[in-house]
């Protein structure tokens, strides 16, 4: 993130606005990310630029609060009919775990020092907390099952 915030994004305060303005600016150097249609894209997007820092979740530093942006993505159901079948808790789990796992990333290339089986661990009972919110949980229900299950 360091370097494309260097070279695409000099104006860009933390990496999820970095990202969104790579994505918005310049997706052609997210080859993946640009091979995709626009309702994908608009969907990563949203994914990838989540206000949820799962991190503080993980510590129960946050509120249930902050888990209603993610009941809401959730529910996400973009404009082209092919959005609705994409499994949308799926999408946002993998791209939090990838964001935890490098989140160490710059000091050392010899696998994720943050992901350790007890850190993935707290993972798991947290998205399975989210999952409950697809299931007509409340945010606060959602967030107590988490505090117990930990």
């Amino acid at each position: 993130i360091p370097k494309l915030k260097a070279q695409l994004a000099p104006s860009a305060e933390g990496h999820t606005k970095v990202l969104l303005h790579v994505m918005e600016n310049c997706p052609k150097v997210l080859p993946s990310y640009m091979r995709l249609d626009e309702p994908y894209r608009s969907l990563v997007r949203e994914c990838v630029t989540l206000d949820f820092d799962l991190e503080q979740f993980l510590n129960a530093e946050s509120l249930p609060a902050h888990l209603m942006s993610v009941g809401t993505l959730l529910n996400y159901e973009g404009e082209d009919p092919l959005i609705k079948d994409v499994d949308v808790l799926s999408l946002l789990s993998a791209i939090k775990l990838a964001e935890l796992s490098g989140s160490l990333g710059a000091v050392t290339l010899e696998g994720s020092l943050y992901m350790t089986e007890a850190k993935f661990k707290k993972v798991e009972l947290a998205m399975n907390a989210v999952e409950l919110l697809q299931q007509d949980s409340t945010a606060q229900e959602a967030y107590g099952h988490f505090l117990v299950a930990r």
